[in-house]
């Protein structure tokens, strides 16, 4: 149901603000709650990533063409390296979801899969354990 000023989807409190089962956070981890499709717009993301020094961002989650995209494109307009997740983000519209990585691909970031990332991610730990 509706509620005075906008809808009770996601609001704090419902079963849509709850983490999926098995996908919650570390007792260690930073959580930021969003209130509009960008997680950058009235959050401290930016202070959080900007603390951390962190220059590059992944981008998941749904949908692909609304709160990831404006996510992502957030995140460029902040100066951060941009990465969608092309298999960790669903669009309720396949041609939608296939549109919105073509968008990121030609102006917005990297394009990449789940497999891609781990495995660039292995080798960078290989080299570094090698010293290299």
């Amino acid at each position: 149901s509706s509620q005075k000023g906008g809808l009770s989807t996601c609001r704090e409190g419902t079963w849509g603000a709850e983490f999926y089962e098995g996908i919650s956070p570390l007792a260690s981890e930073r959580v930021v709650v969003k209130h509009r499709y960008s997680a950058f717009i009235n959050t401290d993301l930016t202070t959080v990533l900007k603390a951390k020094g962190i220059q590059s961002v992944l981008v998941t989650g749904v949908a692909t063409n609304v709160c990831v995209e404006t996510t992502a494109r957030d995140a460029y307009m902040f100066d951060y390296y941009v990465t969608m997740v092309e298999d960790c983000a669903a669009a309720y519209d396949a041609k939608l979801h296939m549109a919105t990585l073509e968008n990121m691909r030609r102006h917005f970031g990297l394009v990449a899969s789940s497999d891609e990332i781990i495995d660039t991610w292995s080798g960078l730990e290989q080299r570094k354990a090698s010293g290299l």
